[in-house]
């Protein structure tokens, strides 16, 4: 194609352009531009008329809009993501001009702004429908409040009862209730109040994230910040900040201020019973003082001084395990008592002993199946005799009757009663071949001496594990044995421990066991010890050098890889060939292997040291060539 003919087809076709818009677009005096228009707007300079179009912006996105270099003042675009609209820009600022203002237009033309409204009636001017349709608000585009008349629900909050299917509940606060299905009659205030609440009902949960993890749990009050927080039972009531914060049982009450420590009341609703300063219900009513030998219970207008009537004889008081227990008072006329009075005879019905602390005067006479009479002596109204003891008679009576005397060189006047014989080392009676065998024993400083017994002496008999001795009075008394005797019929019994120079053995391994507590002890070991051993010094036995980690330097060993050894790490949350916590909780931690254990990773750490800096000797060499 020539050049000639090139300018004839541009010529044509610009002259079919101008023929074109002179049809659709029409120029007037005012300078306005009208398309699909010939008659445009006197007061616009561009005017659009379609019946089937409409006028496309510039579309873009929130981060391009952003991206424009100096945006001309009154520029406008349509955002498509984020909070999308026309946007127009003020020379300062881009404005959505959505949001500038809202105004709902009735069927009737009338107009309710946000700006404020004025000159309105209540009666017709209103926010909300006029048939059964739920009415529903929105903040971002999430529900936030709902008034639904067919369900009975009313929802006010930041995405409040946001999936919820539920019925007849009042729920206000944000996030409160959001995940309720098919649960109802519940009340939920406060931000996450309920949050998880799913099919739970008749529940009342006030307060920031109270029963926030209650998924179906039912009649439940909890008020209180984080009250019931945790709590996943049914029928509980918490009152107080964190009152219930773990709970996880049912019919539980709750009234406390603070999850870290006892509540101040704390009851089950199902067995009665109810504690004060305690979690421990053994009783229908408990109380913990925190104080020793206090009951924490204190009467106001009831004390000492108070006037009382003894009308039953009966008084509270508490037994070993500190329960109230209702006891005979043991004063008064009426009151049932352990002393009775048949006829002239004070009678005492107790199973145990009398105990007269002070004198017991006898104008009459005395009897009595026992009677022991302690330091203090018992006074009887008999004459001052001399030469006189006390003696019983066949009837049981307590008599006076004379002295016995004794003789020497086997004398046996017809007043002595006892003697010693020739020999000087026997005391017979009178008449009687008995004897009473003084075998080497003397009386001398502090008590009884045995001369021929000693503690070098043999013992021919078994102990049984028993032993004479005294106590704090100076009286002889049956105790256990230390060396614990075991009573076999052989030789002089089977001690528990034996002793070799300055060394005490336990015969055939038998285990030793210091502490209270260690019922069940594991093979292997001899020595259990409960609450530790301190000590200058602990010197462990290695029983062979190979337990010892100076294998890792021999040639055959092999070291992990580190790569490895990470890897192992990231499985395991340990080293290799060390035990886990778990283990080591379960078990314990033998010594010499664990210091084996520890000394064989420091030599395998070693290693890995040797072999880095062989690798930076290395790299410095080829550094230094390169410079």
């Amino acid at each position: 194609m020539n050049l000639k003919l090139q300018k004839g087809v541009v010529l044509t076709v610009l002259l079919a352009g101008l023929m074109l818009a002179n049809k659709q677009v029409k120029a007037q005096n005012s300078g306005g531009v009208g398309i699909g228009t010939t008659l445009p707007d006197n007061s616009a300079i561009l005017d659009l008329s379609s019946k089937n179009k409409g006028l496309l912006l510039p579309r873009m996105s929130l981060k391009e809009r952003a991206a424009i270099v100096e945006p001309a003042k009154g520029l406008i675009v349509y955002q498509t993501n984020f909070m999308s609209g026309l946007y127009v820009y003020d020379g300062k600022n881009w404005s959505n001009i959505n949001q500038s203002e809202a105004r709902l237009t009735a069927e009737d033309t009338s107009i309710w702004s946000t700006f404020g409204n004025a000159g309105l009636s209540a009666d017709d001017n209103f926010i909300g429908t006029t048939d059964d349709t739920p009415l529903v608000f929105k903040v971002n585009n999430y529900k936030s409040g709902l008034i639904d008349p067919e369900r009975g629900n009313l929802f006010l909050g930041y995405r409040s009862g946001q999936n919820s299917a539920a019925y007849n509940s009042v729920v206000l606060g944000s996030l409160a209730m959001q995940k309720a299905n098919t649960s109802g009659n519940n009340i939920a205030l406060g931000f996450q109040s309920m949050f998880n609440n799913e099919s739970g009902g008749h529940n009342i949960g006030i307060g920031t994230g109270s029963l926030v993890s209650n998924i179906a749990g039912n009649n439940n009050v909890a008020i209180g910040s984080l009250s019931g927080y945790k709590a996943t039972g049914s029928s509980n009531v918490f009152l107080g900040f964190q009152s219930g914060y773990s709970e996880q049982g049912s019919n539980k009450l709750v009234v406390s201020n603070d999850a870290n420590r006892t509540p101040l009341i704390y009851g089950d609703f199902l067995q009665g019973k109810i504690g004060f300063n305690t979690q421990e219900l053994t009783s229908t009513v408990n109380i913990n003082s925190n104080e020793a030998n206090s009951s924490g219970l204190r009467f106001l207008k009831l004390n000492s001084q108070s006037p009382a009537a003894n009308s039953t004889g009966k008084v509270l008081t508490v037994n070993a395990n500190g329960e109230v227990v209702l006891t005979s008072d043991m004063v008064g006329e009426a009151a049932p008592t352990l002393w009775n009075i048949n006829g002239d005879i004070l009678e005492n019905s107790n199973e145990g002993l009398v105990n007269i602390k002070n004198n017991l005067n006898v104008a009459g006479s005395l009897y009595s199946n026992k009677l022991s009479i302690g330091s203090g002596g018992l006074t009887l109204p008999f004459e001052n005799q001399s030469n006189k003891i006390l003696g019983l008679d066949n009837a049981g009576n307590v008599v006076t009757v004379d002295m016995p005397t004794v003789s020497s060189g086997g004398s046996s006047g017809s007043s002595d009663h006892w003697y010693v014989d020739g020999a000087g080392d026997l005391i017979s009676t009178i008449g009687n071949s008995n004897r009473v065998h003084m075998f080497g024993m003397s009386l001398g400083w502090g008590g009884i001496k045995f001369k021929e017994l000693n503690a070098t002496y043999e013992n021919p008999f078994p102990s049984n594990g028993l032993a004479l001795s005294l106590d704090e009075f100076g009286n002889m008394i049956l105790t256990k044995n230390s060396d614990g005797g075991t009573g076999a019929s052989s030789g002089s019994g089977d001690s528990k421990w034996s002793q070799s120079g300055n060394i005490i053995f336990t015969p055939q391994d038998n285990k030793v066991a210091i502490g209270s507590g260690l019922q069940t002890l594991p093979d292997g070991y001899l020595l259990y010890v409960k609450k530790g051993i301190l000590a200058e010094r602990v010197r462990v036995a290695v029983a062979t050098s190979s337990k010892w980690a100076d294998y890792v330097f021999k040639d055959d060993y092999n070291l992990m890889p580190l790569h490895e050894v990470e890897k192992f790490i990231i499985e395991n949350e340990h080293l290799p060939n060390v035990p886990s916590a778990d283990e080591v909780a379960d078990a314990g931690i033998d010594m010499a292997e664990m210091a084996a254990k520890q000394m064989e990773k420091i030599e395998e750490l070693t290693l890995y040291l040797i072999d880095a800096n062989k690798r930076i000797e290395k790299l410095e060499k080829k550094i230094a060539t390169l410079e």
